[in-house]
């Protein structure tokens, strides 16, 4: 038997937790409360992995709820520090799915929707890649 971790040591759980509270939240028009979501789920992410993909990811879905409630620039910074993250790691199949994820959002924030669709686009292709042997995660 393998010995469990601590719930603070696991960014992906919270990660998926808070996420989902702030989509909630948001679906709920309550955009002050994803954003609490959204800034708690960063925070814990970045105790555990303060450089990784879990931060990486938790950067781009706060810049997706900063944008939708209309704070731009708090989103454009989560972004840029998204974008900085993913060009210091090492490059894997996760760090690519990650870079289109984070190029349709910045792609939003700068008002390119037809670039933000070839992104969901690229996106969409990799996950349904009958030759990629990674795990897809929808």
């Amino acid at each position: 038997m393998s010995p469990c971790l601590p719930l603070d040591d696991r960014a992906d759980l919270w990660l998926m937790l808070l996420c989902n509270l702030a989509c909630i939240a948001s679906m709920r028009g309550e955009d002050e409360l994803a954003l609490h979501f959204a800034d708690t789920c960063v925070k814990r992410v970045q105790r555990v992995d303060s450089i990784g993909t879990s931060t990486i990811d938790a950067l781009t879905r706060r810049a997706f709820f900063s944008r939708l409630a209309g704070d731009v620039d708090r989103a454009y910074e989560d972004m840029c520090a998204a974008l900085s993250l993913l060009h210091i790691s090492s490059s894997s199949p996760e760090q690519a799915r990650l870079g289109l994820e984070a190029g349709v959002e910045m792609a939003r924030l700068q008002g390119d929707y037809a670039c933000s669709q070839e992104h969901i686009e690229a996106r969409v292709a990799i996950e349904y890649d009958p030759h990629s042997n990674q795990p897809t995660r929808v």
